[in-house]
């Protein structure tokens, strides 16, 4: 399965677009976290992507995430991890 990446709400709009997987969280919910329960929230999903090996789809070419961005932290956890975080020549990069 395709799980998309990338800076919100671009991120969300390609995965609906492509029909796949993304990490989200009801606003509700996610505004009730604390900064550090909403990164275990997002770590919980990075290491199921890993572990059924679903394929990365960015929205954004990782080199252009910003610095301290979620998706920032997300590449910087996927690297720690030895995934590979640099898009395919052929991988879709919106």
């Amino acid at each position: 399965m395709n799980v998309v990446l990338g800076h919100y709400p671009q991120y969300v709009t390609l995965a609906s677009k492509l029909g796949s997987n993304l990490f989200s969280v009801a606003p509700s919910k996610w505004n009730s976290m604390n900064s550090n329960q909403q990164w275990q929230a997002n770590k919980i999903f990075l290491d199921s992507l890993i572990k059924n090996k679903d394929q990365i789809v960015f929205s954004h070419h990782p080199a252009s995430a910003r610095l301290g961005s979620w998706f920032f932290r997300e590449l910087i956890y996927l690297a720690g991890k030895g995934i590979n975080v640099r898009p395919a020549l052929d991988a879709h990069v919106a």
